[in-house]
């Protein structure tokens, strides 16, 4: 059969307080991207609100699941939030991702974009 390609853009905010646990995007995502606006940094000049990546601690994938209880993930990279700055990822059964909790008088500005094939609900299987 046919397959359909769906795009989605998503301009979005965030304001003090947001957080996001290690989790993967929607199983039938196969490219994410984060275009980010504005730097993020506090009063003291230091990187806050990090998009933060992970990996599963099991080398099972049959144990990795879109939401994993927090000591099942290590963190292996901080990415600093920068105007400009664009980040692609992959989206896969192990593509953990979360975001550290802020506080700022800013909002955490970027645009959300995302290619997903549109008849599956998981292409990862």
């Amino acid at each position: 059969g046919i397959i359909s390609i769906r795009i989605d853009v998503q301009c979005a905010r965030s304001k003090s307080g947001y957080s996001l646990r290690p989790h993967t995007d929607q199983r039938s995502k196969v490219i994410v991207v984060l275009f980010y606006l504005n730097d993020m940094r506090d009063a003291r000049g230091r990187y806050i609100s990090n998009l933060n990546l992970y990996k599963n601690k099991s080398n099972d994938p049959k144990t990795w699941t879109r939401h994993p209880k927090k000591n099942e993930t290590t963190k292996f990279k901080s990415v600093h939030i920068t105007k400009n700055k664009i980040i692609i990822m992959l989206n896969s059964k192990n593509a953990y991702h979360g975001v550290d909790k802020f506080k700022s008088k800013n909002y955490r500005k970027f645009i959300y974009l995302s290619l997903s094939v549109a008849n599956y609900k998981n292409i990862w299987n």
